[in-house]
């Protein structure tokens, strides 16, 4: 699969002239993706039997005066 860097290479190569962001606008209009390597890099990992703190506010956050409800993470 070719995505933009080789794609643009591939066209010079052959004797076009063309720039990055015209090999973009044309790989979007015909339809062209780059392959993506690679996974994103997962920082937590939620453990499924941990006991989750109670909803005291019953996911309403709006506080009736100043200082009434706090919610922090």
């Amino acid at each position: 699969m070719y995505a933009r860097r080789k794609m643009t290479a591939l066209l010079r190569r052959r004797g076009l002239t063309v720039s990055r962001r015209r090999v973009d606008r044309l790989m979007r209009h015909l339809g062209i993706n780059g392959l993506v390597r690679g996974k994103g890099v997962r920082t937590t990992v939620p453990d499924r039997n941990a006991a989750r703190a109670p909803d005291l506010l019953d996911r309403d956050f709006t506080a009736p005066a100043p200082n009434r409800r706090w919610v922090a993470d």
